[in-house]
């Protein structure tokens, strides 16, 4: 193998370990009775102490948030109901992989067109972002509203009418 194909091979590999979050810990060096072979060998850790004010959280998922879903357009247009929307979260969302079993972890309120859900543990704004979608696309007006976080305080997602006038236009051209 010449020189330039075996350095893109263990580029290759590197990159596949970085994808796969297991750089840190794996690397790619040559073997040392034949230097055409690579291997992956368990990288030497090391440990670092943790002050005792605490650790970092776990990433990915925040632990007591408030989350609102602003349904003013909707409602005011009367295209959806919003009780159903509330009935809807407190039905499906999943607490210890039980779903309408939110206990005092997780609650669901309501305020004239806004939805608030509040968790005490750790709950993704992207699985409240896919239940609304799904409740939208149960009631037949998915192809109509979309939901998107708030400009201004991204814990507030809201729904929003898609901008059909734009696309009439272009078709009219």
């Amino acid at each position: 193998m010449t020189k330039n194909f075996e350095m893109y091979l263990k580029y290759l590999t590197k990159k596949y370990l970085k994808k796969h979050n297991v750089r840190d810990w794996l690397r790619v060096i040559a073997s040392n009775k034949d230097r055409n072979i690579y291997e992956l060998r368990v990288s030497q850790l090391k440990v670092k102490k943790m002050s005792r004010g605490g650790a970092a959280g776990a990433k990915g998922k925040k632990k007591g948030v408030t989350f609102t879903i602003d349904c003013a357009k909707p409602v005011e247009d009367k295209i959806m109901d919003i009780a159903s929307l509330e009935k809807f979260l407190q039905e499906r969302i999943k607490v210890g992989g039980k779903a309408g079993a939110l206990g005092d972890t997780v609650s669901v309120t309501r305020e004239k067109t806004k939805i608030i859900v509040t968790s005490d543990s750790n709950f993704s704004k992207r699985y409240l972002k896919y239940l609304t979608k799904k409740y939208l696309k149960k009631h037949n007006v998915r192809d109509w509203l979309r939901v998107i976080a708030s400009n201004k305080d991204r814990n507030i997602y809201e729904l929003r009418y898609f901008n059909i006038a734009e696309n009439e236009g272009e078709e009219e051209d």
